[in-house]
């Protein structure tokens, strides 16, 4: 799997653990051509969250 060195300014929005980015679906990309948005999951063990955070500019 391609990821990216984790950001601690980011934080999982539900647990408030680091996040890593992955790779962004077709949609995402769609997606960020209207609000620019980049693909992270949560590196703590048992949350589980994957999702769209907004990219910084």
């Amino acid at each position: 799997m391609y990821t990216h060195p984790p950001d601690p300014a980011l934080r999982c929005p539900l647990c408030r653990g680091p996040v890593i980015r992955t790779r962004r679906t077709p949609f995402d990309r769609l997606l960020s051509l209207v609000s620019p948005r980049r693909r992270y999951r949560c590196r703590t063990i048992g949350c589980g969250w994957t999702g769209t955070l907004r990219a910084k500019r």
